[in-house]
């Protein structure tokens, strides 16, 4: 039998399984629980569209998140006050700075952070849902705000559920998110036919 530094073949593959399966332990912790900011939107988008297709209600226990499947359930305690209030993703953001969850306004005001508007959170996933591969197919990209949003009401004239990205490079994107993937070749069809063939697919 071969050895290695001392260590017998089948004790080194022993060892690195050992390896693996701590460091699969470790990555799957990390994802069921995380740290950082949450933000609060309402009125604005009240009766739109959410990335999954859900009619925005700011008056719900809802999320949005960058990543986690539609539907998981997630716990969001304020790390400031130690209020919690567990929500169901069914929407895609945010996408400013280091800000991992935007709350309902009812989820924020169960966190007391209405004021402040962005709060110290820490999340922990108590129900994920079966993964799904979802896209966002970024439309277009304009420096003027206005231009975005004329773009987003034409997609929405079409039944598509755009929005406008605020980038922080000061550009402003249009993009329809939550596609999966599946769905992704027929949806740049229906846009090229309206007249955008040169559409970018991220994975959010």
């Amino acid at each position: 039998m071969y050895r290695y530094g001392g260590m017998t073949k089948r004790s080194v593959m022993r060892f690195g399984l050992v390896l693996l399966f701590a460091t699969l332990s470790t990555v799957s912790a990390l994802a069921m629980e995380s740290e950082g900011y949450a933000s609060w939107y309402g009125p604005y988008f009240q009766g739109r569209a959410t990335a999954d297709g859900e009619v925005f209600n700011t008056n719900k226990f809802t999320a949005a998140h960058k990543s986690l499947p539609f539907g998981s359930i997630v716990k969001v305690t304020n790390l400031e006050n130690n209020l919690s209030v567990v929500v169901r993703i069914n929407d895609r953001g945010p996408y400013f700075g280091n800000r991992i969850i935007d709350l309902t306004h009812a989820a924020a005001q169960a966190l007391d952070m209405i004021g402040p508007g962005v709060a110290k959170v820490r999340i922990e996933v108590l129900h994920r849902q079966q993964e799904i591969s979802l896209r966002t197919i970024q439309v277009a990209a304009f420096g003027l705000r206005n231009n975005a949003v004329q773009v987003e009401l034409q997609l929405k004239d079409v039944g598509l559920s755009a929005k406008v990205e605020n980038g922080t490079d000061g550009v402003f994107r249009v993009v329809v998110p939550g596609v999966p993937l599946p769905e992704v070749p027929n949806l740049q069809n229906v846009l090229r036919n309206i007249g955008y063939p040169d559409t970018l697919v991220r994975l959010f």
